[in-house]
């Protein structure tokens, strides 16, 4: 993923990466069945399809942290 790609991934909100990342997660699984079937000549997409998911689910922690310590500060005042 780009930069650029990055930085709109982290202006999602969290509904949408998960949205995102569960269809990231099926394309992973097509894709594994079409290499084993030998459609798929690259290897090399399966594993940037990982890296992909790997970004998505990071922001998607990263901004899940975020929320819990929202909640924990308005709980605390």
């Amino acid at each position: 993923m780009k930069k650029k790609e990055i930085d709109l991934l982290k202006t999602k909100n969290i509904l949408e990466l998960d949205k995102q990342i569960a269809d990231l997660k099926k394309e992973m699984a097509t894709f594994k069945i079409n290499l084993s079937l030998g459609k798929i000549k690259n290897v090399h997409s399966l594993a940037q399809k990982r890296k992909d998911i790997a970004i998505h689910m990071t922001i998607l922690r990263i901004k899940l942290e975020a929320e819990k310590t929202k909640e924990v500060k308005v709980g605390t005042l």
